[in-house]
């Protein structure tokens, strides 16, 4: 990266300086001329202005100002006094005298020196060809005609410049560029070393510093006050995103602290389980007591039992244990995963009929109220589903005196396939409201049996919980004004 950013910071300076100096040659070959032309016009008329403010008899002033033009410029002066050429400077055909007059100047207008010259008193500058013999050849030149009284004599004023030592300057300028431009290159190169340094030596730092975020060290800070504007805001974003970074991963070992928490509680409620188990286990000791003793007495035949009592108990308590060993094994198969519920379309009108029929015998007692809705298509396991509602119904009656009222319902409210069980009673204490759908908890610890449904357990609405989390539904219970109703809710489809 380093190098890569250095060359092309030296390419772009050198392109930039290539590219000024071909305007230069352009330039030069194209439009100095007449930039030059014009540019010495002004220096003529200045000339001329000057010649004209310092003019007297005593042309001292006026001599050194033709030199210097002279030599300066290369600008040719001529002075005709009266008729006589006073001075002339850049011609070889006269020569300036000690009291400036030249040799054998012949009188105007007769002089060659002056013919075909337009003498004005506000002489403009033109472009044209050498018009005197003397110049034949010479090219084209610059000329400045002009004339002014002095002491009651006219004095003519010729100026001119050669253009072909106009172009040997812009040929001189031209390649003094180069040269200029070549140092400039040098130069330039130099500089884009020291400001590529500048720039790479951030940068290196700020890949050192997202070297050590990779491998999870948040130490380490980008410096931020880098002069290229650029770079400092990508040391900015560095930092930024090391600091975010370092606060997701704090996040991260909160969110691990929390899920050891999780596991703890898991844990815990693993204990609490084998606690209810155990419970459970203590609690049938009492059924497996009154069996072993019943059976013994049936076996010895003891006289004065009632045989027929003692055999209904013996069934009455085997059907107990037989249900409570059963729920308990099919719920740890369900949380354990090892039975998996089988998804599938079943018509939820026709499972809720079908458990309405088989418990019509045990509603005989109460007055059931039962509305079904047809139609009504769920995604889900027959068989689960159908325990479920037994359940919602076994635990309706179980909490319901003779002749009270059970509601058993299903309809559909809007997408979802709503199973309502109400039953008339006492309501359920708040206390005891948020535990109901733990395993083995009786709101009511004093009975476990009311003669009707199956027996009481605490793992009825257990199960209904586990059975609607397994196939994404909702379940809650709520105190009616005279009763209780349980509901659960599931997806309908079409």
């Amino acid at each position: 990266m380093k190098i890569k950013i250095r060359y092309k910071i030296l390419f772009t300076i050198c392109s930039l300086v290539l590219l000024s100096l071909a305007g230069q040659v352009m330039f030069n070959l194209f439009f100095s001329k007449s930039f030059f032309i014009k540019q010495q016009k002004n220096i003529i008329t200045e000339a001329y202005d000057e010649i004209l403010e310092d003019y007297s008899s005593d042309l001292t002033a006026v001599n050194e100002i033709g030199e210097r033009l002279q030599d300066t410029y290369g600008i040719k002066t001529m002075i005709s006094d009266g008729g006589k050429v006073v001075y002339s400077s850049g011609y070889s055909v006269w020569t300036p005298m000690p009291n400036h007059t030249a040799p054998n100047a012949p009188n105007f207008p007769n002089d060659k020196l002056f013919l075909n010259m337009d003498f004005s008193t506000e002489p403009k500058v033109t472009l044209v060809e050498s018009p005197m013999p003397a110049m034949q050849g010479e090219g084209e030149q610059l000329r400045l005609g002009g004339k002014f009284e002095y002491e009651g004599r006219e004095v003519l004023l010729l100026l001119t410049l050669k253009v072909d030592s106009i172009e040997n300057s812009v040929s001189v300028f031209t390649e003094a560029n180069i040269y200029i431009s070549l140092a400039v290159l040098i130069v330039g190169i130099l500089i884009a070393v020291l400001i590529s340094k500048n720039i790479t030596e951030p940068i290196t730092e700020i890949e050192a510093v997202s070297q050590k975020i990779a491998t999870l060290d948040f130490s380490y800070v980008a410096d931020e006050s880098s002069s290229t504007v650029e770079i400092a805001s990508l040391a900015k974003s560095v930092n930024q995103m090391s600091r975010q970074l370092d606060e997701s991963m704090t996040e991260l070992s909160l969110a691990n602290e929390a899920l050891k928490k999780d596991i703890d509680y898991r844990k815990q409620i693993e204990m609490m389980r084998r606690e209810f188990i155990a419970g459970v286990s203590h609690e049938m000791k009492t059924p497996l007591a009154l069996l072993q003793l019943y059976s013994e007495n049936l076996k010895n035949n003891v006289d004065g039992i009632d045989k027929e009592y003692y055999c209904d108990t013996i069934l009455e308590e085997t059907d107990k244990l037989s249900t409570m060993v059963s729920e308990m094994l099919e719920i740890s198969s369900i949380d354990s995963g090892f039975i998996q519920m089988n998804l599938e379309p079943i018509d939820l009108s026709e499972l809720c009929r079908e458990v309405a029929r088989q418990y019509a015998p045990l509603l005989t007692g109460f007055e059931a109220d039962i509305t079904i809705d047809d139609s009504i298509m769920v995604l889900g396991d027959n068989k689960y589903l159908e325990r479920a509602i037994s359940n919602l119904l076994n635990n309706a009656m179980q909490h319901t005196a003779e002749g009270g009222r059970i509601r058993f319902s299903l309809h559909r409210s809007g997408n979802m396939a709503e199973i309502g069980v109400y039953n008339q009673g006492k309501p359920i204490a708040e206390e005891d409201m948020e535990h109901l759908w733990d395993a083995f908890y009786r709101a009511d610890k004093s009975r476990t049996d009311t003669g009707k449904g199956k027996k009481n357990i605490g793992l009825g609405l257990y199960i209904v919980k586990t059975v609607m989390e397994k196939h994404g539904g909702t379940y809650h219970i709520q105190n009616e004004a005279d009763g209780v109703s349980a509901h659960i809710a599931l997806d309908a489809i079409e």
